[in-house]
């Protein structure tokens, strides 16, 4: 052997060393999540609805959550059985301990006679950095007797944001989902160390809940960030996602 090819060689292997040595090694991961809070209501229009949420009780960040739920009905004199699978509103990205809603409106032939939580599918995701800040809270409600939060959020981070998404959930004072807002994008630019506003309403044909609510959530994602958990007066559950940011907001209904 040559002293050039000798020379080639060694370097060879200590590239390769090198490059063994810096490659990234998956950890053993225990990604889980079950179906929590959950529950089924009649709406102003006889409507069945399916709320509830999704816990994270593994050790990884989840992405695109999705509940299966075996749904029951009676046609006549013969009972059916469907499977159903039903994304989650809001984040995109579940972090470990942390939860989600979601909110189905069941159409069936005949009546509905139930559902069965079967399990909950799933892939890795990862987090995002935090850096929008909830500043106000607040519910009020609209002329159609419908319940608002609003507020205001603050970008704490280096890169503007250019429209975000807010979710709110309603519980009863056992911590039972009531209900939840359908997912509203604000299409508003707050850039770095500015403040925007936000706003979730209820459906109007969930009103007749109203009773049962004790206290209230709020997620708000956005392309770049996650929230900080810095408002006063508040239970804060942060929920991180990637390519989204969330923040759960818990409160006593005003």
């Amino acid at each position: 052997m040559s002293k050039k090819v000798f020379v080639l060689l060694i370097l060879t292997l200590l590239l390769l060393t090198s490059l063994l040595s810096n490659w990234p090694v998956m950890a053993n991961v225990n990604p889980n999540a079950r179906v929590v809070n959950d529950r089924w209501y009649l709406d102003v229009d006889g409507h069945p609805i399916v709320v509830g949420e999704v816990e994270n009780i593994g050790d990884v960040a989840l992405k695109d959550v999705e509940v299966v739920l075996l749904i029951r009905s009676k046609f006549l004199d013969e009972t059916n059985e469907e499977t159903w699978t039903i994304r989650i509103w809001s984040p995109e990205v579940l972090e470990p301990g942390f939860k989600a809603p979601f909110r189905e409106w069941i159409l069936v032939f005949g009546d509905f006679l139930g559902y069965e939580v079967k399990g909950v599918t799933f892939t890795i995701g990862e987090s995002k950095l935090l850096r929008l800040e909830v500043l106000t809270m607040e519910t009020y409600e609209d002329g159609a007797d419908c319940l608002h939060i609003t507020g205001e959020i603050k970008n704490n981070g280096e890169q503007d944001i250019w429209g975000f998404t807010a979710v709110g959930v309603f519980y009863d004072k056992d911590g039972r989902v009531v209900t939840v807002t359908k997912p509203n994008y604000i299409s508003s630019n707050i850039r770095s160390g500015g403040i925007g506003q936000y706003d979730v309403v209820m459906e109007p044909t969930d009103v007749n809940q109203k009773p049962f609510i004790d206290h209230y959530a709020l997620i708000v994602e956005s392309y770049y960030y996650n929230m900080i958990p810095e408002f006063p007066h508040t239970i804060a559950v942060l929920l991180m996602a990637m390519g989204t940011t969330s923040l759960i907001l818990r409160r006593k209904k005003d």
